[in-house]
């Protein structure tokens, strides 16, 4: 049996929310309070089917891509990258730290000769482009683990891609969110019951992953490598 599709939870949701249309409630706005009720859940019981990762080949000379172009139209949330890593000639996997954007102004305004050309060690996101430094100089591949949005998961497939018994739990989050935030706190107080009561009935074993995980932890974010600034 299939799960909720985007369209019946959106249905749901504004059924649940006093059977209000798209054009009081519009579609971006429903399902910013699904993904809202379902950050809450991740957050607790993170889903293993969130997890997903893509590699693709780097280009001698290129340090600079952008990601949509390798995910085949996938939805990729920069903000949920967990983890970047470099594959070299020996598929070993070298992985590479996060830089910030003045420390890349820096390194690109004294990168100069063959030096630069190297197995990349940093990465600088902007927006939805990758920087690398060193500059490749060599066809390596990249391999990127991030976490699926809900809309991502729901939309490819049609169904949320997380336990069927938890779609019905993230619309009536959805709808408790939608309740409060129009100030019907009354009624947001009451329809916060069902979901709770589903948690706590339910033990998502299939759906947690150890919190001990390689991707679990938080990422930092540095302004200065230890060793010398420019590398090797």
């Amino acid at each position: 049996m299939l799960g909720l599709s985007l369209q019946e939870m959106r249905a749901l949701t504004r059924k649940g929310l006093g059977n209000v249309t798209i054009q009081d409630v519009s579609n971006d706005e429903v399902d910013r309070l699904l993904e809202m009720s379902f950050w809450e859940l991740e957050a607790k019981y993170p889903f293993k089917e969130k997890e997903c990762r893509i590699e693709f080949p780097l280009t001698i000379g290129e340090h600079m891509y952008e990601l949509p172009n390798f995910a085949n139209q996938d939805l990729i949330d920069l903000e949920a990258l967990q983890s970047v890593s470099v594959l070299d000639d020996n598929n070993t996997t070298h992985p590479i730290v996060r830089m910030t954007q003045s420390w890349w102004d820096t390194v690109f305004t004294h990168a100069k000769g063959s030096d630069h050309y190297a197995l990349p060690r940093y990465y600088v996101r902007m927006d939805e482009t990758l920087i690398l430094h060193p500059t490749p100089d060599k066809t390596y591949t990249i391999r990127l683990y991030f976490l699926k949005t809900l809309r991502t998961m729901i939309e490819t497939p049609d169904e949320p891609d997380l336990p069927r018994a938890w779609h019905e739990i993230v619309v009536e989050g959805a709808i408790t969110r939608g309740l409060f935030y129009e100030q019907d706190y009354a009624e947001a107080a009451q329809a916060s019951n069902f979901p709770l009561s589903k948690i706590r009935s339910s033990v998502p074993v299939e759906a947690k992953e150890e919190q001990d995980s390689h991707y679990a932890g938080l990422e930092v974010l540095w302004d200065w490598p230890d060793e010398g600034v420019l590398g090797d």
